[in-house]
Parts: structure tokens; C-alpha cells; sequence
């Protein structure tokens, strides 16, 4: 079986664990001359870089390692942090200090703004009563999910819309 890493920010990497977050969207990274062809392809998903249903991602979150002479241990900072913390990034977080490991149940390719307000919830995404009523009871989500994917991308990307792998997964007991 087919196991790829995949970076997780601290507050996806709660969401995650809590069981709120069951989908994340990542840019198709092509360049401009094949991203016509690729969109005629009968079958897109078979060229995903995070692999196929059935798959396994192993997930990167930023982390220490505190291995000791008496004992190992890994600290993540999605679990808090102790002042002196020196946080290692996620990229590179080693396999076997890996906690999470998901199974690939769905995959598709669509643009970023097609994400469905039952979708945007799967993302994991929070919001506040004032984000909520400011956006509408009917798309509370979808707003919530446009603040999160600029807050990593930056300002006006979600104005561009660009397509997106959407990766569907669950948790795997390790």
C-alpha cells in the first residue's frame, strides 16, 4: 500500500483529531500548457500527486523531538507547547514521528470556488457567531473556508479561483 506525506497546520491537525475535518483542497500544480490537456483526461484523479481511494497519507504537523537518554518522546504543537519549545517544522517531520495516518476514500478534481457549504464544513473550518451572521446562516462555511484558504495563500487567492485536488479521507487506527 501507498503511503505520501502531507502537511497539516496545528489548527487542522485538532480538527483532524476531533474528527472535524474529513477533506482538504490542494492547488493542481501544472503548468499553463498542459492544464488544457489535463482537464480533457477521462480519468484526472489517476494523476494526483497524493495518491488514489484506498491510499494512505501520513501527516506532517511541526513537532519536537525530546528523546532523551531514559526515553523518547515527540511533543506536537497542535497539542499546546511549553515556553523553550524549538519546534521543528512540518516538512521535516520523519515518518516514525508521525500520530496520524489517513485513508484516501474520495478523490476530485474541481475550482476552488464550486466547494459546497457541506464541503467547507468538512474542511474543519471554525468560525465566530459574528463571522456566522455576517455571512449568512446558509453560508457560514463557505465564508469561513474563503478566510482560511487566503489566511495560507495569501490575499486574492480565492479570487482566482484555481483548479483543486479535493482529497477525501478517515482516520486509521495506528
Amino acid at each position: 500500500m501507498t503511503e505520501r506525506p502531507i502537511l497539516f497546520s496545528a489548527p487542522m491537525v485538532r480538527a483532524i483529531l476531533a474528527g472535524t475535518k474529513t477533506q482538504t483542497r490542494r492547488v493542481v500544480k501544472l503548468k499553463p500548457d498542459y492544464m488544457e490537456t489535463f482537464l480533457r483526461l477521462p480519468n484526472k484523479v489517476a494523476c494526483c500527486p497524493y495518491g488514489q481511494p484506498g491510499g494512505r497519507l501520513w501527516v506532517r504537523e511541526t513537532f519536537e523531538d525530546c528523546e532523551s537518554a531514559l526515553h523518547s518522546c515527540v511533543l506536537y504543537r497542535a497539542d499546546g507547547g511549553t515556553p523553550g519549545t524549538k519546534w521543528t517544522p512540518s516538512i521535516h517531520m520523519p515518518r516514525w514521528a508521525s500520530r496520524i495516518t489517513l485513508e484516501i476514500t474520495g478523490m476530485r478534481v474541481e475550482r476552488l470556488q464550486d466547494i459546497s457549504e457541506a464541503d467547507a464544513m468538512a474542511e474543519g473550518v471554525h468560525y465566530s457567531l459574528l463571522e456566522k451572521i455576517q455571512a449568512g446562516q446558509d453560508r457560514w462555511a463557505r465564508h469561513a473556508y474563503k478566510k482560511l484558504w487566503e489566511s495560507i495563500h495569501g490575499p486574492g487567492s480565492w479570487d482566482l479561483n484555481p483548479w483543486v485536488w479535493v482529497v477525501e479521507f478517515k482516520g486509521v487506527a495506528q
